[in-house]
């Protein structure tokens, strides 16, 4: 505002003052504050650090149409006049009493004396119209400083339990279906690590081999596609588990690939693995780990268009079967499935080999020579440096929404 003008200073002391303090703000004015600044540094300073302005084009004072635009940058600006600012008059030959053209088409609100009541209520309305977004954010900030205290005080465990669960909860929403990994089929007993022991497959026990494995692997069908969520929540990932995640998750789908779709083939494998950890995780470690990729900044996400080998013979729907991972021969591929007993001998053809077909196993390997590929279409979304649930927001509804 123009500072030593009689009627501006009055509506100021009357009327904006009054009116801020009843809605709980305070205001400053630099002229009245003591300090030993350069005084534009210490406006600029100032107007930084406000949540917003009031800005008065009485007297049309060039440094009030600057500090205006500056501030305007930043924060919201409210624009007040004298009244008879608002048209050119004959004996202004300078312009100082009217508003400028660039600033003509703001909603302005005019006051007409320091007894002008009406302006106290216009200028009211207008402050709670403005600081209604403001005080929801500083709401939500103080929310998320809440929830970040309270997090903070959990235990490790705790944390990635309840990180894994906000995912579950939102990958359930979404309609998959799935399992935690201890219950998941792969873990339930043993899996078949790649690379033989002496004339067999070696069994490893699912939680002592892998540093990388999804918390919690879920499906669902869409059309003829098998979409897959898939969530790993850890303290810190690090760049021997982002290999393993390259080496070994990527290389084969690590969920039953035999479910039921609407026609007898699956065209499509779509896959969305959601990694959180409690560290930051610098980008260029997933970029080394992961070169294969593409980044997309839009999702956030990066992304793998490649291709899946599937059974060109279709297995009975209550068989789960599961892609092993190995450096199989271009032609042929190996699967684990679980209740092979419900396999017919016309399935037989598969090519059973280690361990034989046993009622008492329940599970089997089998060896496939009759292949199709279909496409395989992998998103690896990773948030770190995690503080709360609500660090995850983007991710958990992005879940939702695929």
């Amino acid at each position: 505002m123009a500072f030593g003008r009689g009627d501006a200073d009055k509506v100021y002391d009357d009327l904006i003052v009054p009116t801020l303090r009843r809605n709980g703000i305070l205001a400053i004015r630099v002229d009245r504050r003591e300090h030993n600044e350069d005084i534009n540094n210490k406006i600029i300073s100032l107007l930084k650090e406000c949540d917003f302005s009031i800005a008065d084009l009485t007297y049309a004072r060039p440094s009030v149409y600057f500090e205006a635009g500056f501030a305007q940058r930043m924060n919201p600006v409210i624009y007040t006049c004298r009244r008879d600012h608002f048209r050119q008059r004959d004996d202004d030959e300078f312009g100082n009493f009217c508003i400028h053209f660039d600033l003509k088409m703001r909603n302005i609100v005019p006051w007409a004396s320091s007894s002008d009541r009406q302006f106290a209520k216009k200028l009211a309305k207008r402050i709670a119209y403005i600081t209604r977004p403001l005080l929801q954010r500083a709401k939500a900030r103080e929310t998320e400083r809440q929830d970040a205290e309270e997090f903070a005080a959990l235990s490790l465990h705790q944390k990635t339990d309840r990180l894994l669960l906000a995912f579950v909860l939102a990958a359930k929403r979404a309609r998959y279906a799935g399992d935690f990994a201890k219950s998941h089929a792969l873990a339930n007993g043993h899996y078949f690590q790649s690379g033989y022991a002496g004339s067999g497959y070696e069994f490893e026990s699912l939680n002592s081999v892998k540093a990388f494995d999804p918390g919690w692997i879920g499906t669902k069908i869409v059309g003829n596609e098998i979409h897959a969520a898939l969530i790993h929540v850890t303290a810190n990932l690090t760049k021997s588990a982002l290999t393993e995640f390259r080496t070994g998750v990527l290389r084969s789908p690590p969920y039953n690939i035999n479910v039921p779709t609407k026609s007898s083939r699956v065209s499509k494998l779509v896959e969305h693995f959601y990694i959180c950890s409690l560290r930051q995780v610098p980008k260029s470690r997933i970029e080394v780990a992961l070169p294969a990729f593409s980044f997309a900044p839009r999702l956030q996400e990066f992304f793998l268009s490649t291709k899946a080998k599937l059974p060109r013979l279709r297995l009975p729907p209550e068989i789960e079967a599961y892609a092993i991972d190995g450096w199989w021969p271009e032609n042929e591929m190996r699967l684990f499935v679980r209740n092979p007993k419900e396999i017919r001998k016309s399935y037989l053809k598969l090519e059973q080999i280690e361990p034989p077909l046993s009622d008492d196993l329940g599970t089997a390997v089998l060896k496939v020579t009759d292949l199709r590929f279909v496409s395989r279409n992998i998103h690896v979304r990773i948030v770190g440096g995690v503080k709360s649930e609500r660090d995850c927001q983007d991710s958990l509804s992005t879940v939702r929404h695929v």
